[in-house]
């Protein structure tokens, strides 16, 4: 399962340019500079940035004392509350939710109510992935990695590899007519 992480993570850092890890060694007064590492590769950076992100996430599941579940994307989750009579979220379905967003370190980039259609890519992969563990009417804390999220650029208020923990709740599911 590293490997699907390692994968997934290494394709949001493969075509960006990479700062390159040097440590540089002052030269005998010709002013040439030394390096004696090589830049890091993608695949590295990644596989950094995912060992980083996996303990971050694990950190904060035991600081919160939480009992959480996780998919084989690295999705991690609970179900807040639940609503068994509740209609199953499924691709192509309208779902409308009302969310609160925020960095593992608790500050708040975003809240409100959204409307989307789950699988149409009008949200971030954790949340098209993530809604449908729910039912309607159900309440549940979702933890997003990186990869499943805004990857290694971040966006606004979200920085570079940043993780974030969303409040969600199903309010209302309307099945597709596809």
């Amino acid at each position: 399962m590293k490997k699907v992480y390692i994968y997934i993570a290494s394709v949001f850092v493969a075509f960006s340019s990479c700062k390159e890890n040097k440590k540089t060694e002052p030269a005998a007064n010709d002013g040439i500079v030394v390096t004696n590492e090589a830049p890091m590769s993608a695949e590295s950076k990644a596989e950094a940035e995912m060992e980083k992100t996996d303990s971050a996430i694990k950190a904060y599941v035991a600081a919160n004392k939480l009992d959480t579940n996780m998919t084989n994307t690295g999705l991690v989750y609970k179900i807040l509350k639940t609503n068994p009579k509740g209609k199953a979220i499924h691709f192509t379905d309208k779902v409308k939710v009302k969310y609160k967003g925020t960095l593992l370190d608790g500050t708040p980039f975003d809240q409100g109510e959204f409307e989307f259609e789950v699988g149409a890519h009008a949200v971030i992969p954790g949340w098209d992935e993530g809604i449908e563990l729910m039912k309607e009417g159900e309440k549940m804390l979702l933890i997003v990695p990186f990869w499943q999220g805004y990857g290694e650029n971040g966006s606004g208020p979200i920085p570079p590899y940043g993780t974030m923990v969303f409040e969600m709740e199903a309010l209302q599911v309307t099945p597709s007519q596809k």
